[in-house]
């Protein structure tokens, strides 16, 4: 009795094992799928760091649990341009679905500089100023400051990385700027002018000091007279000096009448 007992035993023991070799198999064999929701074709992308090639039907199979998912920029090496990174838990027999959305860094500067960035009428910093660029159409950024037409930055520009922005005066202050930039321009001119006068009038007081410096020195040389020498003399130092003063007068009016009339043809 007690052998057959031991028998009967033995059986469940080895119909116990044998249940649980065909079942579990069979439950690991249940595994769960991944949609990937794209357009673009070729996409490069790792699951648990392990590279895989999207099928035709951007569905694959993976074992139940948590997973790793990363989509890589198709311009990743531009800077700026994101990755995308996410993490799906699989079910046996469930399909979940992911979409991957690539982030761009868009940098924004302006001429001039410190306009405020309106993102959706909401402000959100002043130039120059980086965003993450949300590729999305109901975006709106706009930059305004004070004195100047505000800017739209259009949808094209949304698809760069960089954007320079010109400023354009508003009608009024346009317009003031351009009579005050007419004014200083007439300025420029009737100083011009001016200095180029005085400096004519220098040279040619340069002309009479040396003419008198000459006759002086002449009356030097051919006096007899010990004290007249000496007067001619000093006159001649004298008007020597007066002749390299005008000169130096001349010269630099001169110069600056030249500069003032190229800033007046700026």
């Amino acid at each position: 009795m007690f052998l057959f007992n031991l028998r009967i035993l033995f059986l469940i023991v080895i119909f116990n094992i044998a249940k649980t070799s065909i079942i579990f198999p069979q439950q690991k064999q249940i595994s769960g799928f991944l949609k990937i929701d794209t357009y673009q074709k070729n996409i490069t992308f790792f699951v648990d760091s392990e590279i895989v090639e999207l099928p035709l039907t951007n569905i694959i199979d993976l074992q139940p649990g948590i997973h790793k998912i990363i989509f890589l920029h198709p311009k990743r090496f531009t800077w700026g341009n994101c990755d995308f990174q996410t993490q799906v838990t699989i079910s046996p027999a469930d399909t979940v679905t992911i979409t991957p959305v690539f982030q761009s860094i868009l940098n924004i500067r302006s001429s001039p500089h410190n306009a405020e960035v309106y993102l959706n009428k909401e402000l959100i910093g002043k130039t120059p100023f980086s965003i993450m660029n949300p590729k999305s159409p109901f975006t709106e950024i706009i930059l305004k400051k004070e004195g100047f037409q505000n800017y739209k930055i259009t949808s094209y520009q949304l698809l760069n990385n960089f954007t320079n922005v010109h400023l354009n005066e508003e009608e009024k202050n346009y317009n003031l700027h351009k009579l005050e930039f007419k004014n200083l321009k007439s300025h420029y001119r009737k100083l011009s002018y001016s200095l180029f006068g005085l400096s004519l009038i220098s040279g040619f007081s340069s002309i009479y000091f040396k003419d008198k410096a000459d006759q002086n020195y002449n009356k030097y040389l051919t006096n007899g007279s010990l004290d007249n020498m000496n007067n001619y003399f000093q006159k001649s130092k004298k008007y020597d000096r007066y002749t390299n003063a005008a000169l130096g007068i001349l010269q630099g009016c001169f110069l600056l009448s030249f500069y003032f009339l190229m800033k007046s043809f700026e």
